[in-house]
């Protein structure tokens, strides 16, 4: 027992030992920079007297100085001060090429940290130059006092030793190898988004779009290559397997094989459950039931086949139309007309009367029904039974006899027949203006109209002559002649019989127009007008015109007329102990004229309205006649 005791007091002190051993090379082994145990000088003396005083470290850095020295101990040797500021040298020193003892290279701002190395180093140093990176090991004895706070390495050896260009070249490697790392991390990191794509696009199953992902992931990145080779083989063979049952269930459903197609889309359902199948499994069901149905199911026409069913209605309510037209039925019906049509296309027709219903007309319906041809018809390309319902109501007056008179577009019944005016109206519509005798029969069926009408007689507009005489103030006189049937003309003869007509021819007496000096004189020609003799009291008046134009017969006994032609007006005064007249102002020109006449029988009155537009006056003149005459 005492015996084992000892051996494993021993076995703990030797493991100890190395222990102990291993760390303190693992702590001479590890490489501090000449900046960072600068620093560690300057934020806590005492702990850096714990951890680096009278210890063998080793130390790298840029070197700053090569000068021949001595230690504390008084070995000849050479220092060498490694840069500790915050930049780093820039300048590169050239190669030695004199003895050491001679150079003095750098520049010692912010190198404080000293390495002393023997003289048997001094072929070594020879080939350091300054910027040159070297990593040294040594015993840190001490740190400077006061202004100097560099710190000392003594017993130094050689440990690694890179030239500036080494360096720079090292640099460039190390700069190339991190920009491929994060090219690679960039890669990867697009891997990972294309993987999680893929995972998205399954859960929705877009297995293609999945697949197209992985397929991206494997050229983007070698890593993860078995996850990803793996999914893909999945994913194709799932794909490969709906595509098949897809393919399956089209052809059964190309085949009609309902059954089965609904099975091959179940399987394809299982792998895919999209709404799209599901959509196709409905449709199958929906085809067997139909199968299932279809031997004892009639469909209604009208909702399976819109426009065969208009087809059947139009020539239902047509045939039925042209044979009542022609024949002389009358009387009301409302009859139901019923097809049974088989999936052979063999049509049953019946016709089911109203009580009360015209036989006759209900004969004409079954005609027209049984003279209509149908046709089979089908759902999902199977004939199915179906029945196709009518109706037609109809209603059929007594024929009457109306007189009715047209003008212009003015028709007017003579009695009664509002009841049948639309009728009455159609007929005559787009005859000519005249006395007309109607023949009405009223139709309809299903509401529409359809009435026989027709004209048994028709009486001509004869042609009216129109003579009048026309009265005015300043025309006493006046006389119009005109002839009108719808459309006609007219002349008319204005005047003042009192002056125009006792105008002398020879100039000399009686009385007379004479313009002299702007102004007019009846009777002698004067050389100057003796307005003192000029009696305004009295005034006559000068009146001529003749016109013509055109009548226009809107109504029957309405007619209107308007014209134009050559007119005279003047006011007249006589001149005191003489057979002259005095007229300021005499106008003529262009004289425009229109009225209405109205006819009572053989009588006619009229009345009118006229102007002179071409005149010297700075009034113009109008006038208002009135008239009465006979037409004939």
């Amino acid at each position: 027992m005492k015996r084992k005791l000892n051996h494993w007091v021993i076995s703990s002190l030797y493991i100890g030992i190395c222990c102990f051993c291993n760390l303190q090379k693992s702590e001479a082994q590890q490489v501090i920079s000449a900046r960072d145990l600068y620093r560690n000088t300057l934020d806590n003396q005492a702990a850096f007297d714990v951890r680096y005083k009278n210890k063998t470290i080793r130390v790298k850095g840029i070197v700053c100085k090569i000068t021949p020295d001595h230690n504390d101990e008084k070995e000849e040797g050479y220092s060498v001060l490694l840069y500790t500021g915050t930049d780093i040298i820039q300048s590169a020193m050239a190669l030695f090429d004199v003895d050491i003892s001679q150079r003095a290279i750098g520049n010692v701002e912010g190198c404080k940290v000293s390495v002393f190395f023997k003289e048997s180093y001094k072929s070594q140093l020879n080939n350091i130059n300054s910027d040159d990176e070297i990593i040294v090991q040594g015993k840190c004895t001490h740190r400077g006092r006061l202004l100097d706070k560099t710190v000392y390495l003594n017993h130094c050896s050689l440990i690694s030793h890179k030239s500036r260009a080494q360096m720079e070249k090292e640099a460039e490697q190390q700069r190339l190898k991190e920009a491929q790392e994060r090219e690679r991390e960039k890669n990867r990191q697009r891997q990972r988004e294309l993987m999680s794509e893929a995972v998205a696009f399954v859960g929705t199953y877009a297995f293609e779009s999945a697949l197209a992902s992985y397929q991206q992931a494997l050229t983007t990145s070698p890593e993860n290559q078995t996850i990803i080779n793996a999914e893909v083989k999945a994913l194709t063979k799932k794909i490969q397997q709906y595509n098949d049952f897809v393919a399956q269930a089209n052809n059964f459903d190309s085949s009609r094989n309902y059954a089965q197609a609904k099975q091959a889309w179940q399987k394809a359902y299982n792998i895919k459950p999209i709404e799209e199948i599901k959509k196709k499994m409905d449709e199958d069901d929906r085809m067997l039931l139909f199968l299932k149905e279809r031997p004892h199911t009639i469909h209604d026409l009208e909702t399976l086949d819109s426009s065969e069913y208009s087809r059947i209605e139009d020539k239902l309510l047509s045939t039925t139309k042209k044979t009542l037209s022609t024949g002389n039925i009358t009387g009301n019906g409302r009859f139901s007309i019923t097809y049974n049509v088989d999936t052979m296309g063999v049509k049953s027709a019946s016709v089911v009367g109203t009580s009360g219903s015209s036989s006759a007309i209900g004969t004409v319906v079954k005609q027209a029904a049984d003279g209509i041809n149908l046709k089979p018809e089908s759902i999902y390309g199977y004939t199915v039974l179906y029945k196709s319902e009518h109706n037609i109501d109809v209603k059929i007056e007594d024929k009457e006899v109306f007189k009715a008179e047209k003008h212009g577009e003015e028709i007017k019944i003579e009695y009664g027949g509002l009841h049948y005016e639309k009728e009455i109206s159609s007929a005559i519509g787009s005859g000519e203006p005249g006395d007309y005798k109607v023949e009405v029969q009223k139709m309809t069926i299903n509401g529409e109209d359809f009435s026989q009408s027709r004209v048994v007689k028709y009486k001509y507009i004869e042609t009216q002559v129109w003579l009048e005489y026309e009265y005015s103030k300043a025309a006493p006189l006046g006389l119009t002649l005109g002839v009108c049937r719808l459309w006609g003309g007219y002349i008319r003869y204005k005047a003042d019989v009192q002056l125009a007509s006792e105008k002398p021819s020879d100039g000399k007496s009686g009385k007379y127009i004479v313009q002299q000096e702007q102004k007019t004189i009846f009777g002698e020609v004067q050389e100057k007008i003796d307005f003192s003799k000029i009696d305004f009291d009295e005034r006559e008046y000068y009146r001529f015109a003749v016109t013509g134009g055109v009548m226009f017969r809107p109504f029957n006994h309405c007619y209107l007329y308007g014209g134009a032609g050559y007119g005279v007006y003047g006011t007249a005064y006589q001149i005191v102990d003489t057979d002259a007249y005095y007229c300021p102002d005499l106008q003529k020109g262009l004289e425009v004229e229109g009225g209405v006449v109205i006819r009572l029988g053989y009588v006619s009155l009229s009345g009118g309205y006229s102007t002179l537009l071409l005149s010297g006056s700075k009034q113009r003149f109008s006038d208002v006649n009135v008239g009465f005459g006979f037409m004939f």
